[in-house]
């Protein structure tokens, strides 16, 4: 239940969020409610109680008149929301203490004019800052005679919504080592002064952009070279999946190589940059420079295709300082499924870099937005064999695993991923490994509804729709421990993020060969209501034989079993022996609802339900005909009592004219 506080007139607003966050300290969760209205004369505070939620309910201006230009500190730890319609701060906000940032309003950042102190927007010292809606950063010269910045990294920042960067004086994005900028949408850029920088990479920083989103920069009215739109120093790493598109005026370098953008001091080493997105790089003034090195550095460029570089006269293209390997392009780490204009299909990430395979659906809401704060990931977990005549169970090791985009496949997907590895189990007598079986994982991606039908004595049919992605998994020639031992099982574990505490079953019947389950606990960022079905059916391939399960055989099992492990987050399979391959499809999906307390500014309302999913099956075989949206063969579950424990959120509400 909301409560309705109105502070006394002596607290600035700043002051009622550490007030409110105090009082409700042993709260699991705290919501501070905040109306729209202008807050001025804000002192400097720092909040360091965890998992704090500031909601605004309209448009928030706030103007710090501290010293150093900062106005919130936040180093709690656990998470701090900014939540619906726009915050609009003049001055600086600081994270620390591993604490992750969720913004899920829009933001407009900009320094505060009387500020003695060289300000930095924002400085995020570690943990995490997930931004899901606009972020505008106005970087403007102050009273200081250090200049102020935009961005100071040495955590992870995520961006999944627009931002729109630009600076007059000092750096604009400065990424320390260890930091890593993740991009999803697009960047725009500006810079228009002497010494400025766009984007500045430093040791081992990495910076990477996702085919969905587009980074364009200017540099103008520079009057040195030092002026640059991208700064790599000290081996860093910058992956450019999505377009780039550069343009620098006179005296001013599009791409900076091996040059420090402050002290102008000079690294040595290769700066890496992989580019798999179309790059243009326009140097359009006199003096002007494409690209700029230290001879001391090298830039290893892995390329798909050659960058284009545009110069007018008396501009240089690459410098003749510059000792530029162009070497083919190495994999990337992620995939991205092609955009779509099908708006209920999902957009489909694969991790290359996992040692299992992993994949992350972001499912859209209705107007066909990607929403990543409702994303849900599935990575393989365990794979064993458990032998009950001496009640042993002993656990394969991935090996050799691959990708693969695949363009036919019997199904009629627009798209098709592939994972392939093999398993290998440790030998009887321990003293060597043999490889034999193999795993496939398969996704695929639907633009019409299309009906698969697994046949079998009593026809098993469903529909695939474009909100789901299937997935499915197949096991060929498995390592049983016993040779004759029919009870020995095999199975499969299917991490699923975020993390569930429980599940209960909301459609389907006796009669009917398909359930549906719906995972709770989740905790997402997603501002409306984001729920993870999952869907079993209830008949399985064994050999190349459909089985149903409705019923179990003579040793009491049934040939497929399944549970929803809360212990580990995990769907669990259970297979009973086979001799060839086994193939199972349960099917991922997420629910999306109306958001809540849509007041507008942090992004529209959501009331058409969207169920995005993915399917999940189980062996690698030649044949593709059962990716089912969820074949189990006889399924049978147990539940633990779940205890829920309710604690009082507090929810404190004011206004602008409660504090002065």
């Amino acid at each position: 239940m909301d409560k309705h506080l109105f502070a006394p007139y002596l607290f600035t607003l700043c002051g009622l969020i550490l007030f409110h966050a105090l009082s409700a300290v042993n709260a699991p969760d705290t919501e501070i409610k905040v109306s729209g209205g202008n807050y001025t004369n804000e002192d400097s505070c720092s909040i360091t109680f965890s998992n704090i939620t500031l909601t605004l309910l309209g448009a928030v201006n706030v103007e710090t008149n501290s010293t150093d230009g900062v106005w919130l500190t936040l180093s709690g730890g656990g998470k701090f929301t900014f939540r619906q319609n726009t915050l609009r701060l003049t001055g600086a906000l600081s994270v620390a203490g591993n604490t992750t940032v969720v913004q899920d309003c829009d933001m407009f950042l900009s320094v505060p004019t009387e500020s003695f102190w060289g300000v930095t927007l924002i400085q995020l010292q570690d943990g995490k800052w997930i931004q899901n809606g606009k972020l505008d950063m106005s970087v403007v010269p102050s009273l200081s005679e250090a200049a102020p910045s935009g961005f100071r990294l040495y955590g992870q920042w995520m961006q999944d919504g627009h931002a729109e960067l630009s600076a007059d004086t000092g750096n604009l994005v400065w990424m320390d080592s260890g930091s890593q900028w993740v991009g999803t949408a697009n960047v725009k850029i500006s810079i228009a002064s002497e010494y400025c920088k766009g984007v500045i990479v430093r040791s081992s920083a990495v910076w990477y952009q996702a085919t969905t989103s587009t980074l364009t920069g200017i540099a103008a009215n520079c009057s040195s070279a030092t002026c640059s739109g991208v700064a790599l120093v000290s081996e860093p790493v910058w992956t450019q999946n999505g377009k780039l598109v550069m343009s620098v005026t006179s005296m001013s370098t599009v791409l900076s190589i091996g040059v420090d953008g402050n002290s102008g001091a000079s690294s040595e080493g290769f700066m890496t940059w992989i580019q798999t997105g179309a790059v243009t790089l326009n140097a359009t003034g006199s003096g002007a420079a494409a690209v700029l090195c230290n001879p001391n550095s090298a830039l290893k460029w892995f390329s798909s295709v050659p960058p284009v570089i545009k110069t007018a006269l008396n501009a240089t293209g690459i410098d003749s300082a510059c000792v530029l390997l162009v070497l083919p392009s190495p994999s990337p780490q992620f995939i991205f499924s092609n955009s779509t204009n099908e708006k209920s299909m999902p957009a489909l990430r694969v991790n290359l870099t996992a040692p299992a395979a992993a994949i992350t659906l972001l499912p859209k809401d209705s107007s066909g937005k990607e929403q990543g704060s409702a994303a849900v990931g599935l990575s393989l977990g365990t794979i064993s064999s458990s032998a009950t005549d001496n009640n042993s169970t002993i656990t394969a090791t991935v090996t050799n695993g691959t990708w693969a985009a695949l363009e036919n496949n019997t199904l009629g997907a627009d798209q098709s991923f592939l994972y392939s590895c093999g398993l290998q189990f440790p030998s009887s007598d321990g003293d060597a490994n043999a490889t034999v079986a193999a795993l496939g994982l398969q996704f695929f991606l639907f633009s019409n509804t299309t009906e698969v039908n697994l046949g079998g004595d009593t026809p098993v049919k469903f529909n695939v729709s474009p909100a789901f992605a299937k997935f499915t998994v197949r096991l060929t020639d498995w390592v049983w421990q016993s040779p004759d031992d029919p009870n020995e099982r095999a199975e499969v574990r299917v991490a699923i993020t975020p993390a569930f505490t429980g599940f209960s079953e909301v459609a389907g019947d006796e009669a009917d060969f398909v359930r549906e389950f719906a995972l709770t606990g989740q905790q997402t960022t997603y501002s409306g209501r984001a729920s993870t079905r999952v869907r079993l059916v209830e008949a399985v391939e064994l050999d190349g034989k459909l089985v149903t399960a409705k019923e179990a055989g003579g040793n009491g099992r049934k040939a497929v079993e399944f549970t929803l492990d809360a212990n580990s987050s995990s769907l669990v399979v259970s297979f009973a022996r086979f001799h060839t391959s086994a193939v199972y499809d349960p099917d991922l999906g997420v629910l999306l609802t109306g958001r809540s307390g849509d007041g507008g500014g942090g992004g529209s309302s959501d009331n058409t339900g969207l169920i995005i999913g993915v399917a999940v099956a189980v062996p690698l075989a030649v044949l593709l005909v059962l990716v089912v949206i969820v074949s189990a063969v006889a399924i049978t579950y147990w539940r633990k009592k779940q205890q829920v424990n309710i604690a009082a959120e507090a929810a404190i509400n004011f206004n602008p004219d409660d504090g002065l």
